[in-house]
């Protein structure tokens, strides 16, 4: 079954309050999990293997090697949540002291389909509506560099890009 894709401002409300909830650590985690796939469209092993010296807190940039295509990729991050990192204690970003390992992208996906709905959510809806936002503000080319695609025709498939969706930017663009 294929992701569907979630709103990417639904599923911002919902990680900053799992972030505000302190008391969770769990919570918490996803909170900073769902943030960074919202802003970086990585999949999702990429960031649970992120570690402390991927992060470049004095510029608020991450620089890793993507997994799945080997691409070298940098992104930007807000400097609230480059601050919530850099208070984590491990080496490990998304270490889980109390099973002494890193979470695992079946329990994102686990919490995920909780949270939203069974059918088709998993972490891979993420980073389509990262995807979708950057679409939406930068056209196909911006979306498929963010999306590390090699081709835009991947890109419009990947993010379902129909008819109406095209005719829309096309207005948005010429206006009339």
């Amino acid at each position: 079954m294929k992701s569907k894709r979630l709103n990417w401002d639904l599923v911002n409300t919902y990680s900053r309050e799992l972030i505000d909830n302190k008391k969770n650590y769990n919570d918490f985690m996803l909170g900073i999990y769902l943030q960074i796939a919202l802003r970086s469209a990585l999949r999702g092993n990429d960031i649970l293997k992120l570690k402390k010296s991927n992060f470049k807190f004095n510029t608020g940039t991450c620089k890793l090697v993507t997994q799945k295509t080997n691409v070298p990729f940098s992104f930007a991050l807000p400097d609230w949540l480059m601050k919530l990192i850099e208070t984590i204690e491990n080496e490990d970003i998304f270490y889980n002291p109390k099973y002494g390992g890193t979470y695992t992208i079946v329990w994102v996906n686990l919490r995920l389909k909780k949270q939203f709905g069974n059918a088709g959510v998993s972490s891979h809806s993420i980073r389509k509506s990262a995807g979708l936002k950057m679409y939406q503000n930068a056209g196909v080319n911006g979306a498929s560099n963010f999306l590390t695609h090699k081709s835009l025709q991947h890109t419009r498939t990947y993010l379902e890009l129909d008819e109406l969706e095209t005719l829309q930017l096309q207005k948005n663009v010429f206006g009339d």
